[in-house]
């Protein structure tokens, strides 16, 4: 049986550590609109269908070739998971009758056109320079035809009813790049109204504590950013 939704969210992540995801889907379904998560869980578990925060996450998981899997790291670990998820997630990406498809990154949207949902309305939420960002630990064959997908990115995006990014910095370059209109920006930022008590102390005596929050990942340049702090 089909399930009915106003919006249907794909992420190719395992949804419950993607704040910004986790708070699109909140804020949607707080203006009253049904909200539909698929997902890719990376854990031992089998499918989830959870129910939270008025929508709902649906992270199917294939424990064919599980051990196996689990031996590889990195993206290469993503990578095979996707491969061998894909048809699960492609089925209930097709059972959800939703008025629009939200894609989250350019693998999302590509899912949606091997589905042959283009011409559904589709809102590409981009979440960085999907191609500009640096691929580390995948082989370099890999790597070259991931790069030759670029024009394809561009090619989807034109057909999207709108698109959304996180920065005016990437909305300038994906509106130059993709030739749409500038995507809105909707920022990673952490709403402090919500925030409860500290989960972590820290003695400062006095001086200004700055907090890095995010996945900490090779290729993101983190200790040269704390290095330019004495400047």
């Amino acid at each position: 049986m089909s399930i009915q939704a106003d919006v249907c969210m794909i992420v190719h992540n395992d949804v419950y550590h993607d704040g910004r995801v986790l708070r699109e889907a909140a804020s949607l379904a707080k203006d009253g609109l049904s909200v539909v998560i698929v997902g890719l869980t990376l854990n031992n578990s089998q499918i989830k269908e959870i129910n939270t925060a008025g929508f709902k996450i649906i992270t199917p998981y294939n424990t064919l070739f599980e051990n196996r899997i689990n031996n590889v790291t990195g993206r290469i670990r993503l990578l095979l998971q996707l491969v061998i998820t894909f048809p699960m997630i492609s089925y209930h990406i097709r059972n959800i009758k939703a008025r629009v498809y939200h894609a989250h990154d350019f693998t999302a949207l590509l899912h949606l056109a091997i589905l042959g949902m283009w011409n559904r309305p589709i809102v590409y939420d981009s979440h960085e320079l999907f191609f500009d960002r640096p691929l580390t630990g995948i082989p370099g064959p890999i790597e070259w035809a991931i790069k030759q997908l670029r024009p394809l990115e561009k090619a989807l995006a034109r057909r999207t009813l709108a698109s959304i990014t996180v920065g005016d910095s990437i909305a300038d370059r994906l509106s130059q790049t993709l030739d749409i209109p500038r995507p809105v920006v909707v920022r990673n930022t952490v709403d402090l109204r919500n925030m409860g008590e500290s989960g972590a102390d820290f003695e400062a005596n006095g001086r200004r504590v700055m907090v890095h929050t995010g996945h900490l990942a090779s290729g993101r340049h983190l200790p040269e950013l704390v290095h330019a702090l004495i400047y």
